[in-house]
Formats: structure tokens, C-alpha cells, sequence
């Protein structure tokens, strides 16, 4: 049995509400559970009927989940999430919140998810009904006959888009007899192949490479979209019947809009602004409620959830008023949405259990039973084997079971046997448990992560949780777009091309030569003259596309059997050679150079990083102990940290800069402009603000006089912490111990000063952290000159971009500004032309008159330039 549910099997408040459940009673009321024990509650009781949890927001929903899939130990929850209405027409749009919606509603109706998750704002937004799913879904089987003609129309039907070669969700490919199919509801795509009109075989296969992985029996393929008309025609129809009953003040504007999406329905294309049309898809609605006959609705903090309903009701209001005053809504389009009062109507028709960490007064709802329990929530657990050693002493003295979740695969044994050591009654938790009742005094163990500690008294049960899981995910690598060309589809007629042997020229095109009675395809280059070389395909991999940064017309063609190639091949050779030499030297040098060994991580090291706000991603953890791990050697550092903007580098390196801080060395963080020093600054002040660290700025945003006073700091040895321009490797700036040098967007400074830098402070330890290495930093990673960590990981809450491209519309434009503002962020506007900028600005400003708007371009000053970015970033 599960341990998860032995724990709770035990406790008199779940039986209690169980026996609730079961027995019809409705609605329930559980109070003093908190996040986690409700994510303990739905993982349990999921064991015998299907779930949907409401919860106050969409990053509970997310971590309830995630907690229920690490309790149970599979895949029992999903997240149903909240979509963006489209309702103006565009010309494309991101519909990956569609795509995961239809993915949790086809986990539960094929019963291979038991729980799910959502925000109320989720859960009040119309969906596809489960009949209409049911009638566009299908399922195919190995041995099935199919009709190609019948398949290619079933997945255009259902929203799927046919494409050249498969790369995302809601694609698929037809070439002869292979069919590349990626079903919404599968994490990787699906290739049939086909003998005939029989499935010969089905697989799994890698979009980046395209090779075929685990076979497969059967794959169901859902819908792409959550409104789909039977047909272009029946679509076009229903148009008509609309823009006949329009009436109205505003009728021609209505009526324009509507011939042109009827213009674009009539073409058989998707409409990109479906969405204002669902009532006109479907006679009734049907929301998430639908999918759970027979399930129980939980509702976690029914209050807030109510509050944050109310508060998007309201925003959705808003941005309506400005389409219903240009035409793109109207009266008729309506009931694709419920309201407060609707979404209470839909929870109280289901066997409903509200879960509560406090006893509030949730409106009128009048309960059948009032359970109240006092389970506890408790902090992680932050690694220290002695603050695990004392709680868990804490809670075996007192008779209790603790299971607790900690290390990786690797890892877990060396935990149970320090504990054992410690003279700890200490297992290791296989996958399938065989014990029926826990032993109280004993420890278990096993991998995961939950958002917090567990601690039933009544039972005398607790879980331990490490803060975050040291098992990350393996990830499919990812390449990036390169130059190499890897198939004839990469290459376009006028492209600029260089052959290994024969230099810069321009493809011309694929022709087909016969030769002794053979016909081979051959690349056509056209080179300076009237040369021309022919490359048979097979040596598709002599050629390379020409990336220069200039313009086309000024690329210089190379001529056929010239020297010129050769010379010029000689020179990169030798010039590449003379700076490998020069840089492998100096980094030999760097590796014999005797360094600083930091100090193990203190009790102020484990304070500062507690006090980070937000939940670290597994790979900025596995960075942070690579980093200390290189800065507790002898040998001077020199590490490469590489992620995606807002993935958490500057965190990890702020961690290494209080480690060296801590050890009374001095750090400089090294970046390229004035406007990220100061944004750098500011967080390293918020950061350190309950430590003694004194952060210092030196750039243009200091006086002459300022300046001169930190330079002097530094010399002293008074500055813990400098963050600068290149100002920072001038001739008169000294430090008293510098032991930490962090260089942050590397690909930004000059060979000249990233080495002088290195140069200066030969045993010093060096983090360059970067979102773009420049490909000379990137090959000494990859040859183990210099070490590397990445992360690829995206922080926890991180919601994906979404891209809309649309007709230039002033109401969807301030609706769009309008909605970011009221959410507290800021908004990028970007403009073509210098000379109308500033009028462009003033209609933002009317369009949204609670919007300060600044303009930026390349014609002011730099000065000017900097302050309104500081005023940005403040």
C-alpha cells in the first residue's frame, strides 16, 4: 500500500469524511487543512473516485498537483489552466493554453488521470463538450485499416495543422506512407507507418532528430481545439444567419467584421478569434464541471478563490467594454463565461468538500457536516544533516513514523546509512510497499519533493520534505538553430554559401546531370565570373551557409581555382592558431596559478539563501553546488554559467558572491552597460539588506567625486561588493583582496577586456554567466577548457509567451496595455520611425490615460538614454 495512504488510512478526520463522501452527504466543510494536506486528501481519496480540484489560484493548482503526483508516485494529476480570449481577428496565435486544456480533459475522460487541478477562472470558462470531444476523437491501432484520405480529413476536422515535418502539438505530416501525428495529449509525437491501407507499425519519435523511439499498439488522437464546427461550410452558414439578425447603432461595423472572418472561413482555414463565436458552435454550454458525473468537487480556500474570481470577472469586463465599442463583441455572442453566482450553482450540484486552513463564513452555503482537524504543516527540510538529525529526534523520541522524502537515486542510500550510523531506525521505501501498518520510531525514505512537512499528531504520522528535489528531470537536449545545413529544405535559392574547398558563392538550386547513363542530383553554386560548381548532394556536408553582418550586396564571391580561398583559409588558420595557443597558455597558467580555497557553506551562507523569495529550479541548485564546489578548491574557478533570461543566473551568482564576502574577500561583478549595473545594484542592495555587505556602484551614474571615493573603498578593502562597466578594469582601480570576479553578459565585452581581466587577477576565481555564449567561450566549455553549468530549467509559476499577430487595432492595443498595467508589469512598445515616435507615444497616452509613458530611440542623447531606462527599471 501506498505510504502516503497508510498514513491518512489511520486518521480519524479522513475516515470521517470519507464516510461523508461516500455516504452522499453534501456539501462538506473540512477546516484547519492546509495546501499540502488537501493535495494529501485528493491524492487519497482519487484512489476511488475522480477529483476536480478548484483552487484560489493557478500556482496552488499547479503545486497541489505536483504534490498529489509526488505522493502517489505516478501521474493521478493534471492541470486544467486558464486560456486568453482571442476575440479580434489576428493573423497567428499561440494556442498552447487551448492544447493543455484538451490534454486534461482527455487524461480524464480516458481515466488516466484521477485528479484535476484549477483556478476558479479555469474552471468558469466554456469549453468543448464531452460528447463533441468524444465525437472528434479517435483511436489508432497497429493491424487497423484506415483510409489516408478519411485521416487527413479527421485531423483537419479537429484543428490539427498539416505541415512539411512535425514539430509541435496539433501537427501532423503526410509523406507516402509515413504519418507523423502529435496528438495533444502526448508529450511526444506519434509516426504510423502504413503497408497499404493497414497500420504496419506505430512509434514514438524525437522531433530534433527524427528517429523513431518506443514502439507502440495504439494511440488515441483528441482535438486540437476546444470549438470546432462540423465543417468550413456549416460555419460560413451560421455567419450568415448572425450578420442577418445583427441590429443595432453599430450594425455596418458588425457586419464588416463578420464578412471578413466568413471571407477567411470560406478559404477552410482555422479563425483565429473563435472564441467570441462558441455559442454559435454548441446550443448549451459545457465547462469543466461535465467531465465529473460521478466524481467529488474539492474547493481549496473557497473565500480567496471568490476574491480572485470576482477580481478576473472584473478585468474580462474591462477589456470587453472597448471590443463591444468597436463592433468585435455584440450581445449575441455571449455565454462563454459563468459568473460567481453560477460557478456556486455548478460546484453545489457535485458532491462537494470545501478545505479550509481557518474556519472563515463562506457565504451562504449551508453545511451538511463540519469536520475540523489539527494537522500541521511544517518547513522543509534545507539539507543540514544536523537540523534533520535533531527533528527527527524530535519526532521518533515521541513515537512516531517519518517518512522522509530527500536526495536522488544516488544519493539516498548514503542518507539512510548516515542515519542508521546515527543510530536511526532507517529504511529505504521500495516501489511497492508491502507493510500494512507503519512502525512507529522508524524512518522511511524514498526521492520527491513536496511544497511543505507534513505532521499528523492524532496518528503520529510526519514526512520530512527536502525543500527541492535533487532528482531533475532528464531533458531532451536541445539545439539551437546553427548554421549547419543538415537537409536541401535548409537552404533557399540566393543564398549565400561557402564550400570547404572552394569558398563564398551563391546556390543556385538543385539540378539533375546524367553521367554514364547514371542521373545524379547536384547542388549548383554560382561563384565570381562565370564559374559554376556542381556538389552532389552527398557531400551536402562540405557546404555551409555564409553568416556575415553586413549587407548581401556587399559579400565579396570567390573565384574558381584562385588562390585567394587558400590564402584566406591559411590566414583564419593561423590566426585561430595563435590565439589558441595564447589562450591555452593563459588558462594553463590560470590552472597552475595557486588560488584561494573558500570556506564551507556557514549558518550565514544557509540564512541568506532562505531568504531568497522564490522556489529554486533543480538546475539553479545543481549550478550552486557546482560553483561552491569549484570556489572551495584551491585552483583559481573558471566557470561558465549559461541559462535563458529569467532563469535565475544572477541568483546563483549573488549565492558565490556572499560565499567569498564570507571568507573577507572582495567580489567585482563586471557587466557591459550602465543601465544593467544599476538594475545588478539594486538587487544586490535588496538581496544583502539584512547582512553586514557593503555593495558599491561604479559607473556613469556616480559623480567624479563619488567615483573617486569607492575607488579608495576598494583599495582599503572597506567594499565588499563592487558592481561596474568597464570602469571597473581601469588602470586606477585597485583592490585590497579581491577573490571573486563575476563577468555577466560576457558576449557583450571585447577578447581584449574579458583577458586583461583575467590577465589582472591571475589566481582569482572567474564566473561569466550568459544567456548567448559567443561560440569561442562556448568551444572551450565543450573541450573541458573551462567548465560549464547550464540552466534549462524555467522558474516554477513561469508562464509561457504568448504571441499574437494582429491588423494594427487601437482597442486591442490598449486593451492588451490596459490588462498588463492592472496585473502591475510594464510594456514594451515598439516603434519603426524616429520622426513619428513621439506622436505615437501621445496616443498611448490617450488611448491609456493611467499609463506613463517614456520614449527611448537611438537619436538622444546617452545620457537621457540612461535615465529613462533607470526610471524603467525603478
Amino acid at each position: 500500500m501506498n505510504i502516503f495512504r497508510l498514513m491518512l488510512s489511520g486518521s480519524a478526520f479522513y475516515n470521517e469524511l470519507y464516510d461523508t463522501v461516500t455516504g452522499g452527504y453534501s456539501p462538506v466543510s473540512v477546516t484547519g487543512v492546509s495546501g499540502v494536506h488537501k493535495a494529501h486528501i485528493a491524492a487519497c481519496m482519487a484512489e476511488d473516485v475522480p477529483i476536480l480540484m478548484i483552487c484560489a489560484d493557478e500556482a496552488s493548482a499547479v503545486k497541489t498537483a505536483s504534490d498529489i503526483n509526488t505522493m502517489t508516485g505516478r501521474q493521478t494529476a493534471c492541470v486544467f489552466p486558464e486560456k486568453e480570449y482571442v476575440f479580434a481577428a489576428m493573423e497567428g496565435v499561440s494556442r498552447e493554453y487551448e492544447q493543455r486544456r484538451i490534454e486534461a480533459l482527455s487524461l480524464i475522460s480516458t481515466g488516466r488521470c484521477r485528479v484535476v487541478c484549477c483556478s476558479a477562472s479555469a474552471a468558469v470558462q466554456a469549453t468543448v463538450p464531452p460528447k463533441v470531444l468524444k465525437e472528434y476523437s479517435f483511436s489508432l491501432k497497429v493491424g487497423d485499416e484506415v483510409q489516408l484520405d478519411e485521416l487527413i480529413s479527421k485531423l483537419t476536422a479537429g484543428g490539427y495543422t498539416r505541415c512539411d515535418m512535425v514539430e509541435g502539438q496539433a501537427q501532423f505530416s503526410v509523406r507516402g506512407s509515413v504519418v507523423d501525428i502529435f496528438p495533444v495529449s502526448e508529450r511526444e509525437p506519434v509516426r504510423i507507418e502504413l503497408w497499404g491501407d493497414e497500420i504496419d507499425s506505430a512509434a514514438f519519435f524525437d522531433t530534433e532528430s527524427q528517429r523513431r523511439g518506443e514502439p507502440i499498439d495504439e494511440v488515441r488522437v483528441f482535438p486540437a481545439l476546444e470549438i470546432i464546427f462540423p465543417s468550413s461550410e456549416e460555419l460560413c452558414t451560421r455567419l450568415d444567419k448572425l450578420s442577418s439578425a445583427v441590429r443595432g447603432k453599430r450594425t455596418d461595423a458588425i457586419r464588416t467584421l463578420i464578412a471578413r472572418d466568413r471571407e477567411y472561413a470560406e478559404g477552410g482555414l482555422t479563425l483565429s478569434n473563435l472564441d467570441k463565436y462558441y455559442t454559435l458552435a454548441y446550443e448549451k454550454p459545457a465547462f469543466i464541471f461535465d467531465y465529473f458525473t460521478g466524481g467529488v468537487c474539492m474547493v481549496s480556500e473557497y473565500t480567496s478563490m471568490g476574491e480572485n474570481l470576482r477580481g478576473w470577472l472584473t478585468t474580462l469586463s474591462e477589456d470587453m467594454k472597448l471590443l463591444y465599442e468597436s463592433g468585435v463583441l455584440f450581445k449575441r455572442l455571449e455565454g462563454f463565461f459563468l459568473d460567481a453566482g453560477g460557478l456556486e450553482a455548478e460546484i453545489l450540484k457535485k458532491q462537494s468538500v470545501f478545505l479550509d486552513t481557518f474556519m472563515r463564513q463562506n457565504g451562504d452555503i449551508r453545511f451538511k457536516k463540519l469536520i475540523n482537524t489539527d494537522c500541521r504543516q511544517t518547513a522543509g527540510w534545507g539539507g543540514s544533516m544536523t537540523a534533520l538529525s535533531e527533528e527527527l529526534h524530535e519526532y521518533t523520541d515521541n513515537g512516531y513514523s517519518v517518512l522522509l522524502l530527500a536526495g536522488s537515486e544516488k544519493t539516498l542510500p548514503i542518507i539512510v546509512s548516515d542515519l542508521v550510523s546515527d543510530g536511526f531506525d532507517a529504511v529505504q521505501l521500495d516501489d511497492d510497499m508491502q507493510e500494512e501498518k507503519l512502525k512507529k520510531g522508524r524512518v522511511y525514505l524514498r526521492t520527491g519533493s513536496l511544497s511543505a512537512g507534513i505532521d499528523y499528531p492524532d496518528t503520529g504520522c510526519a514526512v520530512i520534505t527536502q525543500m527541492r528535489a535533487m532528482t531533475a528531470k532528464r531533458k531532451k537536449p536541445r539545439h539551437k538553430a546553427g548554421e549547419e545545413i543538415n537537409s536541401l529544405s535548409d537552404l533557399k535559392h540566393g543564398d549565400h554559401v561557402v564550400h570547404a574547398m572552394h569558398g563564398i558563392g551563391i546556390f543556385q538550386g538543385i539540378r539533375s546531370i546524367e553521367t554514364g547513363g547514371v542521373k545524379k542530383d547536384y547542388i549548383t553554386i554560382k561563384y565570381a565570373g562565370t564559374d559554376v560548381l556542381y556538389v552532389p548532394v552527398t557531400q551536402l556536408d562540405l557546404v555551409t551557409r555564409y553568416v556575415t553582418g553586413g549587407d548581401d550586396a556587399s559579400i565579396k564571391l570567390h573565384k574558381l581555382g584562385s588562390v585567394e580561398w587558400q590564402h584566406t583559409r591559411s590566414r583564419v588558420r593561423k590566426a585561430v592558431k595563435d590565439m589558441a595557443e595564447e589562450l591555452t597558455a593563459l588558462y594553463a597558467k590560470r590552472q597552475q596559478a595557486k588560488g584561494y580555497a573558500f570556506s564551507p557553506d556557514s549558518d550565514w551562507q544557509q540564512d541568506f539563501e532562505e531568504r531568497f523569495d522564490y522556489q529554486e529550479t533543480d538546475d539553479q541548485l545543481r549550478c550552486i553546488t557546482e560553483i561552491k564546489e569549484d570556489m572551495e578548491k584551491s585552483s583559481p574557478m573558471d566557470r561558465l554559467l549559461c541559462g535563458d533570461v529569467g532563469f535565475g543566473k544572477t541568483e546563483v551568482a549573488l549565492r558565490a558572491a556572499f560565499k567569498a564576502v564570507l571568507d573577507s574577500k572582495q567580489v567585482a561583478i563586471l557587466v557591459p552597460t550602465t543601465v544593467l549595473a544599476w538594475q545588478h545594484y539594486q538587487t544586490a542592495i535588496k538581496r544583502f539588506e539584512h547582512f553586514p555587505v557593503k555593495v558599491e556602484l561604479l559607473s556613469r551614474f556616480r559623480t567624479a567625486q563619488q567615483q573617486a571615493a569607492i575607488i579608495r573603498e576598494l583599495k582599503r578593502g572597506t567594499v565588499d561588493i563592487v558592481i561596474g562597466t568597464h570602469r571597473l578594469v581601469q588602470k586606477d582601480v585597485n583592490f585590497k583582496d579581491l577573490g571573486l570576479v563575476i563577468v555577466d553578459e560576457e558576449q557583450r565585452f571585447g577578447v581584449a577586456a574579458k583577458e586583461k581581466l583575467k590577465t589582472l587577477f591571475n589566481g582569482v576565481d572567474v564566473l561569466t554567466l550568459s544567456a548567448t555564449p559567443i561560440p569561442r567561450t562556448l568551444n572551450m566549455a565543450m573541450s573541458g577548457i573551462r567548465d560549464m553549468s547550464v540552466i534549462e530549467d524555467p522558474p516554477q509559476d513561469r508562464r509561457p509567451v504568448q504571441t499574437y499577430v494582429i491588423e494594427h487595432n487601437d482597442g486591442v492595443i490598449a486593451q492588451a496595455i490596459s490588462k498588463e498595467l492592472r496585473r502591475g508589469g510594464q510594456v514594451y512598445y515598439i516603434h519603426n520611425r524616429i520622426d513619428t515616435i513621439y506622436r505615437t507615444a501621445d496616443r498611448i497616452a490617450k488611448l491609456v490615460p493611467s499609463a506613463r509613458v517614456g520614449v527611448a530611440h537611438g537619436k538622444i542623447s546617452e545620457q537621457e538614454l540612461s535615465e529613462i531606462w533607470r526610471q524603467l527599471i525603478e
